[in-house]
């Protein structure tokens, strides 16, 4: 056995040949596998992990059949979550890891086999082969062996990648909607509400405001916007949480939670065209209203010519693809109409105007944390200096200004 990164097998000394050769006889079905080396090393750059060490494994092994022995070679994904008092915190405030273990494990396959019943083949996440929730660890296929990687965050998703998208999304929405009818009983770790009553998530909302404010107010005419952001009144966080509730008489579905450029994965064609996508990341899925996560992809991930009558028409889009999955799937609950979709896109909250500005700052960082989470965003203890530092960057600066002026011209800023 070889390895890159020396360090790696002292800091996670749980991953020996034994462990290794076990995952390896659950991911190929089989006991007539024989590990013959492995190799695993740290597969991302600091700062692209934010609240995981992310590590990949690449196995060579041998495996009978009918007499043959064939040298095969599997790679693997490792999320390991960062282990510090606030994410120790964070995690168990919102059941992080047991939501994305769930989703890899039971609703994808669930979601899976309904499109399949139908005569649909749907693929939206990696392969899922082991998950801890107590150790919060998390095994998937490593997507780069198909081909499939991630786009440029300072670009963005032009016209080509967002339909793509958004046509995904809506097949995730819809299977998942029709799985809260049908199968109601496996969903209760969606039944809290992530939001409400949960410290963590209030103050990191709140230092997202700070930070903003804190960089903002350095921009000529912006000085009552920063008034604003400095001082939203603690009614504001105390309401912005139903947006994120259940809709009684409406359509619900498990939102992802972080449809975010840098949680997509794309394949693309000879030409360079994108033609499939996978999604991963789903710890922060909520049973709510899909807008949510409609409104985070397309105001956080779009690339600059994606205009605002644009985005009008990709909610339009994924509207008749989030509707044909459905009469697919024969849903006999709430169909959403074009109108509701509309509406409740325009219908940004507290939550998901700090999000997207925020999530942008990630996009055009100039610098991130040492460590690679997003602490930056977790410590009121951080200097003005060193969190403005993260928002530096002038094709930042420029996009903000620009979502600044849609959200203050809506009165998201008026509390």
């Amino acid at each position: 056995m070889s390895t890159n990164d020396e360090n790696i097998l002292s800091d996670f000394p749980w991953i020996t040949s034994l462990f290794v050769q076990k995952l390896l006889d659950q991911s190929e079905q089989s006991k007539d596998v024989n590990l013959k080396s492995f190799i695993v090393k740290r597969c991302f750059n600091e700062g692209e992990g934010f609240s995981s060490n992310m590590l990949c494994l690449k196995t060579t092994f041998h495996k009978s059949r009918d007499d043959v022995v064939d040298t095969k070679h599997t790679d693997f994904i490792f999320k390991i979550a960062l282990q510090t008092e606030e994410f120790d915190k964070l995690f168990e405030e919102g059941l992080y890891f047991e939501k994305e273990i769930f989703v890899y494990s039971t609703i994808l396959p669930k979601l899976k086999h309904s499109f399949e019943v139908v005569g649909m083949t749907v693929e939206i996440g990696p392969r899922y082969f082991m998950g801890n929730t107590q150790q919060r660890i998390l095994i998937l296929e490593d997507m780069r062996v198909q081909q499939f990687k991630g786009v440029d965050l300072t670009h963005g998703l032009d016209m080509d990648h967002m339909k793509l998208t958004v046509a995904t999304l809506a097949k995730w929405h819809a299977g998942t909607a029709n799985l809260l009818l049908t199968n109601p009983d496996i969903f209760t770790l969606y039944a809290k509400n992530t939001y409400q009553n949960a410290p963590c998530e209030e103050e990191y909302f709140k230092n997202v405001a700070k930070i903003l404010s804190d960089t903002v107010r350095n921009w000529p005419g912006y000085g009552q916007l920063a008034e604003k952001l400095d001082k939203i009144p603690q009614t504001a966080y105390d309401n912005a949480y139903k947006a994120f509730e259940p809709q009684a008489n409406g359509f619900n579905v498990i939102t992802h939670g972080d449809m975010y450029i840098n949680n997509l994965l794309f394949r693309y064609d000879d030409n360079g065209n994108p033609i499939d996508v996978r999604f991963i990341d789903f710890a922060f899925g909520k049973r709510t209203s899909p807008s949510i996560d409609l409104i985070l992809l397309l105001y956080s991930s779009s690339h600059s010519s994606i205009s605002q009558s644009d985005r009008e028409y990709l909610v339009e889009y994924y509207h008749s693809e989030l509707v044909k999955c459905l009469q697919l799937l024969n849903y006999s609950g709430h169909m959403p109409t074009l109108f509701e979709m509309q509406s409740t896109f325009f219908g940004v909250d507290l939550y998901n105007a700090l999000a997207v500005l925020f999530i942008i700052g990630i996009r055009y960082k100039n610098t991130v944390p040492s460590d690679g989470s997003l602490e930056v965003a977790n410590s009121s203890e951080k200097t003005n200096d060193d969190n403005t530092k993260l928002y530096s960057n002038p094709e930042y600066i420029k996009h903000m200004k620009y979502l600044l002026e849609i959200f203050e011209r809506r009165g998201y800023f008026e509390f």
